[in-house]
């Protein structure tokens, strides 16, 4: 039955009867029905109330629609109300209840109805805590508060139940068991001891706590708890250093893969994607590899990311030193990487060792060496018999040899004294016999004049040419020395037989063969060794051979002047070598093979009756062995001098002619094992060039400064 009344602009229709309400049971629902009996559009609110609960502080009902929409006069709207509680805790009984209807354009309109609360059923309990959200790190205790309240008459006995945390952190387990009595609050706390890093792993964990009655009424309360981050990665590369070869599978001789470990280990409690980072000024030049780009960690996990490379190892040089700057990192910015940079070194060898490279190399040197004109014992250059005689050319750019190997061999000065540079710039056709004795043309040093072992003499041509002509008077009767006249028209031989030969020089050209017989002869009681123009006319020759026999023949009036020796010779002792110049032309030098040096002054018997004269004389300077050549420099102001000891000199001397006081004893230019042959000396610039070659195939060329503060030496000069 319902009751119902109206007014002029709201009207209700609400329960006549008692309403009744058991807690714990089903709900109690009922309809109120609002109408618009104005003449205008109005929205209607309804409102429940009871006694000691106006403001609504416990939701104890439910109401649907809570607003009702604009409604046009005399139309209506059904409020369907559901009560879900008591609406006066602890109470049983009867009560009213007022429904208030509110409309802003109507006003308000108010109606009581009863309600009737069974004593009887089982009200829930309420859950109330202070604090809904918590913040902690592994490892330590959270403290979470609750207070419970009984609504009822009775006491009631209840569960407090934790979800959506792990059972294993709870202290004293999920279930809590209660007892609330009748109208009261308690306060209770629930203990949580959260485990280390690996399981408290970092995050929100929402929680559910309900109050469980037994009768099954359930109250619910949530919050969250929140594990902070903690803890770090632990990080190392190794190996620290690779070196080549090496033991790895991956690795072939040669050529292979190599590979770092680098080995992550993640103590907190955040899982965690791991990566590398590489860097190195060789990073560049080595391609490497990281496999994977990254990986996931959880904590408590230890893992590995490789480093890798595929490298080519040479087969020589020195070994190689890579250094890489390897860094771990982690996605996550909370967490620190412990050891997070560490340098990481990469050796490769070459394939073959160095001492082995050094062996190869030092083989491949000495055969370069031994095929090179660096080697003096190379039979494939240079001279491969006793070396005769040597001159240096006029500009002392160029030196000549003569050899018993029956070939004569132009070579670069500057050779001698810079090894990159050939020294040796042509070699003759073999000529049949040794050559004894090589001169230069002295006019533009065109032409050369051997002298062989069989009385022939050969006369070559520098030029592009390469023309040779071959004449003799004797065969047989070896050519000991020769001498160019100064205008280079005529050529002097001395031969074995004691004869004295002068041969006018018509030079070959084209089909002419040139010269063909001597023009003038001369015979010696005793073998010529040596031959020298001296005098201010070409027309004198200083001749000595054996028996120590010096004599000095002027070939233009056909006349011999005996010159005393300083010592009487038997067969066996014999003048080895007589040298003059040009600019000092009655400066004459001789030698012997008894191992005397004599220089003289030639002026006194040869524009007068006066004897010549002997200006020094000494045998100390080869040991008393044999001298066998000596030679002047241009000015008279050198003598060189080889012997049989082994030995090349040098003498300062006088503008007088003699030795110079602060060298007497000579300087030693060049020392051997085997005798030395030949000798020549030459001055340019600065330097004093000594040309020597000796029984060992050796052809040299020594350069020694010149000594100006002899009185005879000139300022430098321009070759």
């Amino acid at each position: 039955m319902t009751f119902t009344t109206t007014d002029t602009r709201i009207g209700l229709t609400v329960p006549a009867q008692t309403l009744h309400y058991t807690p714990g049971a089903d709900p109690t629902q009922f309809v109120v029905e609002v109408v618009n009996q104005s003449d205008r559009f109005a929205t209607m609110q309804l409102d429940l109330f009871a006694p000691g609960n106006e403001d609504n502080s416990t939701v104890w009902y439910d109401l649907t629609p809570e607003i009702s929409t604009r409604k046009p006069p005399g139309d209506r709207t059904n409020f369907h109300i559901t009560i879900l509680g008591s609406p006066i805790p602890g109470f049983a009984g009867l009560t009213n209840l007022t429904i208030r209807v509110t409309s802003l354009e109507l006003g308000e309109e108010r109606r009581i109805i009863r309600l009737y609360i069974d004593p009887g059923g089982e009200l829930p309990i309420e859950i109330k805590m202070p604090v809904r959200q918590f913040q902690s790190s592994p490892l330590e205790q959270v403290h979470i508060p609750i207070f419970l309240e009984n609504p009822s008459h009775e006491k009631s006995t209840t569960s407090l139940w934790l979800d959506g945390i792990p059972s294993d952190w709870i202290v004293g387990g999920v279930e809590h068991t209660l007892d609330i009595p009748a109208d009261s609050t308690i306060e209770t706390t629930i203990v949580l001891r959260l485990p280390d890093y690996v399981k408290a792993i970092h995050g929100v964990y929402p929680f559910t706590l309900r109050a469980i009655q037994p009768g099954g009424t359930t109250s619910e309360a949530t919050g969250q708890l929140e594990i902070l981050a903690q803890g770090h990665v632990q990080f190392a590369c190794t190996p620290e250093e690779h070196v080549l070869p090496t033991r790895d599978r991956h690795y072939q001789w040669g050529r292979g893969g190599i590979y770092w470990d680098a080995l992550f280990e993640n103590e907190s409690n955040i899982p965690l994607n791991i990566s590398l980072m590489v860097d190195g000024d060789n990073r560049a030049h080595l391609p490497l590899q990281v496999l994977p780009d990254q990986k996931l960690l959880q904590p408590g996990e230890q893992s590995a990311i490789q480093l890798g490379a595929l490298i080519s190892q040479h087969w020589i040089g020195v070994e190689k030193r890579m250094r890489f700057v390897v860094q771990g990192t982690v996605n996550d910015k909370q967490v620190d990487v412990q050891n997070d940079t560490q340098l990481v070194n990469l050796r490769i060898p070459p394939r073959i060792p160095l001492w082995l490279q050094g062996l190869g190399s030092f083989l491949v040197l000495y055969l370069i060496w031994w095929f090179s004109w660096l080697n003096p014992g190379n039979p494939y250059f240079g001279h491969r018999a006793a070396v005769n005689s040597v001159e240096l050319s006029g500009t002392t750019d160029e030196v000549i040899s003569g050899s018993s190997d029956q070939t004569s061999i132009q070579w670069r000065v500057r050779g001698f004294f810079n090894p990159i540079v050939n020294q040796q710039l042509g070699r003759s056709p073999d000529a049949g016999k040794a050559i004894r004795v090589v001169r230069y043309r002295p006019v533009n040093h065109d032409w050369l004049a051997a002298g062989l072992e069989n009385g022939e003499i050969q006369l070559s041509s520098f030029t592009g040419q390469g023309q040779t002509t071959t004449f003799s008077l004797n065969r047989d009767d070896r050519v000991l020395d020769l001498e160019f006249t100064h205008d280079s028209r005529h050529l002097l031989s001395g031969h074995g037989s004691g004869a004295v030969l002068r041969w006018s020089l018509d030079y070959p050209q084209g089909d002419r063969r040139g010269v063909q017989l001597p023009i003038q002869y001369h015979q010696f009681d005793f073998a010529v060794y040596g031959i020298a123009m001296v005098g201010d006319y070409e027309s004198t020759l200083a001749v000595g051979g054996r028996y120590n026999r010096l004599s000095i023949w002027n070939w233009q009036r056909d006349t011999v002047l005996d010159v005393e020796y300083p010592r009487i010779g038997s067969q066996a002792e014999y003048v080895t070598s007589v040298d003059a110049v040009f600019l000092k032309p009655y400066l004459l030098a001789t030698a012997d093979n008894q191992g005397y040096i004599t220089l003289w002054d030639l002026k006194p018997c040869l524009i007068s009756d006066r004897p010549c004269t002997v200006l020094d004389d000494w045998n100390d300077g080869h040991g008393g062995e044999p001298v066998r050549d000596v030679a002047l420099s241009p000015y008279g102001c050198y003598l060189a001098s080889a012997g049989a000891d082994g030995r090349v000199m040098l003498w300062p001397l006088s503008s007088a002619g003699h030795r110079s006081v602060q060298y007497r004893d000579g300087i030693q230019i060049e020392r051997s094992r085997t005798p030395f042959n030949s000798t020549d000396i030459k001055i340019w610039d600065d330097d004093v060039l000594i040309a020597s070659g000796n029984e060992n195939t050796q052809v040299s060329v020594r350069r020694r400064d010149r000594i100006h503060d002899s009185l005879c030496d000139l300022p430098p000069s321009t070759p």
